[in-house]
């Protein structure tokens, strides 16, 4: 569990520490718990479970079983921590009201039409505030949600009312009409339907949104860009002072295809979550007072890709663009102050096959900075500027760059940081970057900031200020090691947790599959039209796996490349595997495919026999 600081609505992590080490008198909502009217420690008159006397564990049936007919109060407890489900199907309301946090471990799930749900922690109820220090929490780990799927439900947190949505119309309308005063919270899993061309939400929000753990699936975004455009897309816009928390956005499936670059060329800010947090549009004026936005909680997967549709990429030629800052949950940052915590993206981020000035592209965010002048000299950022802090994350995508300009950087963690007012730690990627200049797994290049306790699988954490961190590895090496509990010199067990034989991991998020990588074979050739690459699948080190060994077996799908049936004949230095095979077997979840992190990218040839298509194609 995690404790948190709450102002407002604000949120920062504390550290990780056992209830009872907190709170003397802790309520228990389990499996295993007291059945019946009284128990140690508690007992249940009216419509009200009272808690007296010290700890107390109540069989979470006895909650249900009241639901069904009654409405239901939980209070005079220190703490509250629900570990068994919770669910009625009637129009009751249930409040847990605790002096300190209420931490949710399971699924607390209510379908009546008009059923509520009141989280009263610190203290607070109706009227009255948390006190500092204390927090609600869904816990990661064990994938728990809130769900309140019923007509018109209804829910408090702290004494805040939250509108709660189940639909996308409904959400859609909302958000149109949203402001700095907004309360939204999502009641169930929503499945998006359609092809966006831009953000599914269009606009700066500014509000408060609360997932409840839930999940937002299949964003699809085609967009074409065009002369002078700035693309934020995402599920959001910009945020500019929003807090969004405890959401999903997966099978993320963004596609640009735009042929603008230079001064006038398009502008592509693209996050699974937010495009840009700040304002794309400034080009004086940054203040990290400007608004403060709050990402935590966050997680997302699927793909984010530039157009590879032409066989010649240039500044005057081919798929290009001025601008491509993107990552698996925030585009960019470029004004006010970010705090993104306990957030993680199995997003792979890809421009092979397209152009640009500006890139760059990360696991979690693309670019940190203000970009005054452009297209290529920029300036660094001050903290006075723009300031944030990423901590207690991690990534598992892959990041491929295409060719780019005079500012890029392709990382694990975060493409680029040009600022010095930002602050990384408690991080890790298991995922690959590859480029062939500015890259690492951690960070693509960094003129500055704070980084300690992060560490990447990856040979490089990356170029500029990382190389200096505090307490930052590379690969498995001693350092990290795979064999024992240790952690890591500077590690500390209220954030980090290691298993013998294990990575370390970070105690308060999902475990990440562990990587295998798709190797390239070099100097390969097959004729135009005819793609046909050979790879292994490999370890870290370049190794060849013996899949059975592990558990799994032969990959399905089909493997896309850097290269397609439409490259044109010629022989191509820099091939890579991009996405499209899944492992199969019986510990195919353990595992997750990746491309080859290398500085020598494989060579393949494309041969023409007779007639052979030439681009452009039309």
């Amino acid at each position: 569990m995690y404790y948190k600081i709450k102002n407002s609505l604000k949120f920062a992590i504390l550290m990780f520490l056992p209830i009872s080490s907190a709170f003397g008198q802790v309520l228990t909502l389990s499996t295993t718990g007291q059945t019946g009217t009284s128990g140690s420690n508690w007992s249940l008159s009216g419509n009200t479970i009272t808690i007296s006397g010290g700890n107390a564990d109540i069989n979470v049936s006895v909650v249900n079983g009241h639901l069904s007919g009654n409405s239901l109060t939980v209070s005079g407890a220190n703490s509250i921590t629900v570990s068994g489900a919770i669910s009625w199907t009637t129009n009751q309301i249930l409040t847990l009201s605790a002096s300190g946090n209420i931490t949710i471990n399971n699924s607390i799930t209510a379908s009546g039409s008009a059923a509520g749900l009141n989280l009263y922690y610190g203290g607070s109820n109706a009227t009255t505030a948390p006190t500092a220090g204390t927090y609600y929490a869904l816990v990661q780990r064990s994938r728990s949600k809130i769900q309140l799927s019923g007509l018109s439900p209804l829910l408090r947190i702290g004494n805040t009312t939250y509108t709660v949505y189940n639909s996308l119309s409904a959400l859609s309308t909302a958000m149109a009409s949203s402001s700095s005063a907004t309360r939204a919270a999502l009641g169930s899993d929503i499945t998006l339907t359609q092809t966006y061309s831009n953000s599914v939400f269009d606009i700066a929000f500014a509000g408060v949104f609360d997932g409840l753990g839930n999940i937002i699936d299949g964003l699809i975004i085609r967009n074409s860009g065009g002369a002078s455009t700035k693309n934020n897309l995402g599920l959001f816009s910009q945020f500019q002072g929003a807090t969004v928390r405890n959401l999903g956005i997966t099978n993320i499936d963004i596609q640009t295809n735009s042929t603008a670059a230079g001064t006038t060329g398009s502008e592509y800010r693209i996050g699974g979550l937010v495009g840009n947090v700040g304002n794309s549009g400034l080009s004086s004026g940054y203040a990290n007072t400007a608004y403060t936005s709050t990402i935590e909680g966050v997680w997302s997967s699927g793909n984010i890709s530039a157009a590879n549709n032409s066989g010649t990429d240039n500044s005057t030629a081919g798929d290009r663009q001025k601008f491509y800052f993107a990552g698996g949950i925030v585009g960019s940052h470029n004004n006010g102050t970010m705090n993104l915590s306990r957030a993680y993206s199995t997003v792979n981020v890809s421009t092979a096959g397209s152009y640009t000035d500006n890139l760059a592209i990360g696991g979690l965010v693309g670019d940190i900075g203000i970009n005054t002048s452009l297209p290529h000299t920029h300036t660094q950022a001050t903290a006075i500027q723009l300031a944030c802090t990423v901590s207690k994350s991690f990534t598992t995508g892959s990041l491929i760059s295409g060719i780019y300009g005079l500012y890029y950087g392709t990382g694990g963690v975060i493409g680029v940081v040009y600022t010095v007012g930002c602050t990384f730690e408690d991080c890790y990627s298991w995922g690959s970057a590859v480029s062939n200049a500015s890259f690492g797994g951690l960070v693509g290049y960094a003129s500055g900031g704070t980084f300690r306790r992060i560490y990447t699988t990856q040979s490089t954490a990356g170029a500029g200020a990382i190389t200096s961190a505090s307490n930052s590895y590379t690969s498995v090496t001693s350092t990290t090691p795979t064999s024992g509990t240790t952690l890591p010199t500077g590690f500390g067990s209220t954030e980090w947790s290691k298993a013998t034989g294990e990575r370390p991991i970070l105690v308060d998020l999902e475990t990440a599959p562990t990587p295998l990588y798709i190797k390239v074979t070099t100097g390969g050739s097959s004729s135009f039209g005819n793609l046909n690459i050979a790879y292994t699948i490999v370890d870290g080190s370049g190794t060849t796996v013996n899949l059975t060994s592990l558990g799994l077996s032969t990959p399905t799908g089909t493997p896309v490349f850097t290269i397609t049936n439409l490259t044109p004949a010629g022989t191509y230095n820099d091939v890579s595997y991009i996405t499209g095979l899944t492992l199969t077997g019986s510990n195919a979840a353990l595992y997750t495919l990746k491309p080859f992190p290398t500085t020598t990218p494989a060579s393949h040839t494309i041969t023409c026999s007779g007639s052979c298509v030439t681009y452009p194609i039309t």
